[in-house]
């Protein structure tokens, strides 16, 4: 997934990993169903949740906005 995405298209790609993920979302937000992907992934659920990220390669960045800083 390491393909950058905003809108639309993030949330069909958010959905589409979700059923990969086997995780049960029914209709929910972008956020909430990011959340629950970074969590079930291991990673923490900080999608929308910081003002800087130093996680340069993850697939959320482009609709998260966080300021992408280096670590």
């Amino acid at each position: 997934m390491a393909k950058f995405e905003k809108g639309l298209k993030l949330y069909v790609m958010a959905r589409a990993r979700s059923k990969q993920l086997g995780l049960n979302i029914g209709m929910i937000s972008l956020d909430q169903l990011v959340w629950k992907i970074q969590e079930n992934e291991g990673n923490s659920p900080c999608f929308r949740k910081q003002e800087r990220c130093s996680q340069a390669l993850c697939c959320w960045q482009a609709a998260c906005g966080a300021e992408m800083v280096e670590s």
